[in-house]
């Protein structure tokens, strides 16, 4: 199976600080989507916890 790495930036949100808000609702839109193999933060040196690393099922 092929799979396609990606990195969504989503910022870190400074009024939402010490809560990332907008991780969650990132994180949240991605659960449900069934060719999403997985995501996590990403490395400091791509955005930390303002990047979400995301795995994708490849289309056919």
């Amino acid at each position: 199976m092929d799979f396609l790495t990606f990195i969504i930036v989503h910022g870190k949100g400074e009024q939402s600080y010490p809560h990332a808000r907008i991780k969650r609702f990132v994180c949240h839109w991605l659960e449900p989507i069934l060719d999403v193999v997985c995501f996590h933060s990403s490395q400091c040196h791509h955005g930390g916890v303002g990047a979400v690393y995301v795995l994708l099922k490849k289309a056919k």
